[in-house]
């Protein structure tokens, strides 16, 4: 948002190559138009879903994508020119905080992925209104999540990943006022108090096995098993009753110099489920 440089362009787009399953879906999902489509990416980051969108649209659609981050708008405006995508694709800056810069009425579809949350948003059916008013009549809302539902990272270990995934849920609670109204999973009610209708709520999942493709291995090699779960693990893991044996298996688990190391073993698979949730405009 103003003032606040998200940046974390590699990351993310490594991020939605373990989602694109969920994501291919979910786009699937929206109606939109055969013909000269109009689709809003609210909140687009590095352009992940842009070629997604592009190949769901066809020649003749258009997408519009906005973001508070000049940083992660300019990996985006790579991304378009490396996929041949500048005649689809039109890029700018947007506080997602304030009225946005765009005409009432103008879109067949808005799309927002990972981006409603307590920390940004202190009252997510505003930003859901706002983005409501850029919808036409009969036009469609897509609300959705991937990157904080409880994935499956740790096949064999459901024990411990539960234990992982409490602690993930206190980190959260530490910065964000994350429970009841204001947590992404009651996203369909947002949709409802800013007067959508036909609300849907749908989980897709994302799963992957070996031999894992090289940008879902680094995914979780080099982001997911070391912060989104090892930074929650060493910093709450006495809320839940981590033990030092519960650590030590961690550490086996995930040292990728040990012959231990999950990501290398020949059964290994991962899951994780992604949370869509539309509504229609009357």
């Amino acid at each position: 948002m103003a003032g606040q440089e998200h940046n974390y362009a590699e990351s993310e787009l490594l991020y939605n190559a373990l989602m694109e399953p969920s994501l291919r879906a979910a786009i699937d999902r929206i109606p939109v138009p055969h013909d000269q489509a109009r689709v809003l990416d609210a909140g687009c980051g590095p352009g992940g879903v842009f070629p997604i969108w592009a190949a769901r649209l066809g020649s003749t659609g258009t997408i519009t994508g906005v973001d508070g981050s000049e940083a992660h708008l300019a990996a985006a405006q790579h991304l378009v020119e490396r996929h041949g995508l500048q005649d689809v694709v039109r890029l700018q800056v947007a506080d997602l905080t304030q009225d946005l810069p765009l005409p009432p009425n103008a879109f067949d579809a808005v799309w927002i992925a990972d981006v409603i949350y307590p920390s940004d948003f202190a009252d997510p059916v505003v930003l859901t209104q706002r983005l409501g008013t850029v919808l036409k009549p009969g036009g469609t809302l897509a609300i959705f999540y991937g990157n904080w539902l409880r994935p499956l990272f740790l096949p064999g270990y459901a024990r411990l990943e539960h234990l992982i995934c409490a602690t993930k849920e206190f980190a959260y609670a530490d910065t964000r006022a994350w429970e009841g109204a204001l947590h992404p999973e009651m996203a369909a009610a947002w949709m409802r108090a800013a007067g959508l209708h036909d609300v849907h709520v749908d989980v897709l999942p994302s799963r992957h096995e070996q031999p894992l493709p090289a940008q879902v291995r680094a995914y979780l090699g080099q982001h997911a098993l070391p912060n989104y779960y090892g930074q929650p693990l060493l910093s709450h893991g006495h809320r839940v009753g981590l033990t030092e044996a519960d650590r030590q298996l961690w550490q086996q688990l995930t040292d990728p110099t040990a012959a231990t190391y999950i990501l290398d073993q020949p059964d290994y698979y991962c899951i994780a489920s992604a949370l869509l949730v539309t509504g229609r405009k009357p």
